[in-house]
């Protein structure tokens, strides 16, 4: 649940660690972070697979009916906005944003909420223009 915790507090274009046990945000250092992750042995493909995994567990926590189930929607609910502020932060790696999208999509229905708007249809733009 911390890291649920972390995820929800992240601010537009900072970046996750989670490298150890408890995610981080990446303070400031004189060295680059793709410097720092490579020299650990990381990537931002690696920290987004162990968040997709975050989610993951806590599904599987949330359909076996754990005694902690309503706690751990409300704080995946509440960690929405870090994930989106995390997809704005990779907003030029679709990869990166696709996989974020899909983590939204799967708390969205677990929670209930609908808080990714989905893009207008073309035929929705030009039915107005008629």
């Amino acid at each position: 649940m911390i890291n649920l915790k972390v995820v929800s507090h992240l601010d537009p274009h900072v970046k996750l660690d989670t490298g150890g046990t408890l995610y981080r945000a990446y303070s400031q250092y004189f060295v680059p972070t793709w410097t720092l992750r490579w020299w650990q042995g990381r990537s931002r493909a690696v920290d987004i697979n162990k968040i997709h995994q975050l989610y993951v567990n806590c599904i599987e926590l949330i359909e076996t009916a754990h005694k902690d189930s309503e706690r751990l929607k409300e704080d995946m609910q509440a960690s929405i906005k870090g994930l989106k502020n995390l997809k704005m932060t990779y907003q030029d790696d679709i990869t990166i944003t696709s996989q974020i999208e899909v983590i939204l999509s799967k708390v969205n229905e677990i929670c209930g909420t609908q808080n990714i708007s989905p893009p207008p249809s073309y035929d929705d733009e030009h039915t107005s223009e008629i």
